[in-house]
């Protein structure tokens, strides 16, 4: 029989080992947690094990939840000083990036993974860009951030404006274009930079300013007022809703379809 030295340090030992295996089953149970996450955020592998998260995209889905940062970190199950980290733009790991978006999504909105490494105003500028200087290949130009089945919906009766009305998928929307600038072009060198203003909220863009695209031949005296709203998701543009000046659209139009046919 042991003496009660021994036996206490027996009794010791043991408690010991029972704390440790359930430490152990703790942090496997976390590790196996944190991986379903990450298996249910990314929709493809990601090609690097960290990224840099949007610091703007991240903070304004922290305050739409009303969460300081410490909050954000309990939800997450991370350390404060990731959170900090992440909302100064710095890499963290992309298994991190994944709970963060799981942990900022609601019942009404999901935040995926790539929504969080996304710049959704850079994207809409590279739209516009693209717009002003790829012409019939502006598809090809922004193919890479476009959703396979995107939807653009612009504004017009289709009986007085060609390309007006929801096209669906990227065949639909490069069709729209194909007769956008059958009609229409930019004009030639032109800064159209300064005539457009960008807002972001999260996965959503709003545009607005003056275009200058004018009918093929036919350069305007004053510009039309147009708005646009994109709305982004795992960093890829499912929906545009082209918004203008309608009634000064079907003019120019008219006008430019009667000079045409007064010249033939």
């Amino acid at each position: 029989m042991l003496d009660k030295p021994a036996r206490d340090s027996h009794v010791d030992t043991q408690v010991r080992g029972v704390h440790t295996l359930l430490r152990l089953g703790y942090q496997n149970r976390r590790c196996a947690f944190l991986k379903w996450r990450f298996d249910m955020g990314w929709k493809e592998p990601p090609s690097e094990r960290s990224y840099a998260c949007n610091a703007e995209m991240l903070i304004y889905l922290r305050e739409l939840k009303e969460w300081t940062q410490l909050q954000l970190a309990a939800h997450s199950g991370y350390s404060e000083r990731l959170i900090s980290k992440s909302e100064a733009g710095k890499p963290i790991s992309t298994q991190a990036i994944a709970v963060l978006a799981d942990s900022l999504s609601t019942s009404e909105m999901t935040i995926y993974p790539e929504d969080l490494i996304s710049d959704p105003v850079h994207l809409a500028k590279q739209y516009m860009d693209a717009l002003h200087t790829h012409g019939k290949r502006i598809v090809d130009a922004i193919l890479h951030f476009l959703d396979e089945k995107v939807v653009f919906r612009i504004a017009g009766d289709p009986k007085h404006i060609p390309f007006a009305g929801e096209h669906t998928g990227v065949d639909g929307v490069r069709r729209a274009f194909e007769i956008f600038f059958s009609i229409l072009e930019p004009p030639k060198d032109f800064d159209h930079s300064e005539c457009y203003h960008y807002i972001g909220k999260g996965n959503e863009v709003t545009m607005w300013g003056e275009s200058w695209i004018h009918p093929i031949g036919l350069p305007m005296e004053d510009p039309i007022s147009i708005a646009h709203r994109f709305v982004f998701e795992r960093g890829k543009l499912i929906l545009l809703e082209d918004i203008y000046d309608t009634l000064a659209g079907q003019r120019v139009l008219a006008e430019a379809t009667r000079l045409h046919e007064g010249t033939e």
